[in-house]
């Protein structure tokens, strides 16, 4: 697995072609006589993210994958974001599914497209459960394609995976 948004599992095969995420620092201005504005801090905008996606009919069926993603737009419910690694990426709308039909076969059926997906950060409810992407302490995140040392290990400790503890964040 490369990557889980809520229902829709992302394979190496049906892979993020491009990701870019964009985080905003919100600011109030002020005016004042005979000078220039004041700003003030209010607050951390939302993270915005683009995942650019490839579709083909070589590995799956472009159609119905392309429904899954507007399925789950349509439900209009935050999803968790799990990267293989085992990183919570937090919750995220989808907010816009865009596509780009690259080719079709004599019939008009889709072999393979690009689609891009928005995203935008969830912070609702914390009370409103995680879902499948939070996993109970001590248990693996469900996917995930790397162990990571216990939250008991040292903080030196060396491993062949001890790469890992800088990547996977353990619930409190």
């Amino acid at each position: 697995m490369y990557a889980r948004l809520g229902p829709v599992v992302f394979d190496l095969v049906t892979y993020w072609d491009g990701h870019e995420a964009k985080r905003g620092y919100e600011y109030a201005e002020h005016k004042v006589l005979e000078g220039k504005p004041k700003l003030q801090w209010t607050g951390d905008g939302l993270e915005e993210l683009s995942i650019a996606v490839e579709l083909h009919a070589v590995y799956c069926n472009p159609e119905e994958q392309l429904n899954i993603l507007y399925d789950a737009a349509a439900s209009h419910q935050a999803l968790p974001l799990t990267m293989g690694s085992g990183v919570y990426r937090g919750r995220y709308i989808l907010t816009h599914i865009s596509q780009t039909t690259k080719h079709t076969d004599g019939q008009g059926r889709i072999l393979s497209l690009s689609a891009k997906l928005d995203l935008k950060e969830w912070t609702g409810d914390a009370r409103t459960p995680a879902g499948i992407a939070v996993a109970e302490p001590g248990q693996p995140v469900p996917g995930a394609v790397k162990t990571a040392p216990t939250p008991s290990a040292p903080a030196n400790a060396a491993g062949p995976f001890s790469w890992v503890r800088d990547l996977v964040r353990f619930p409190a």
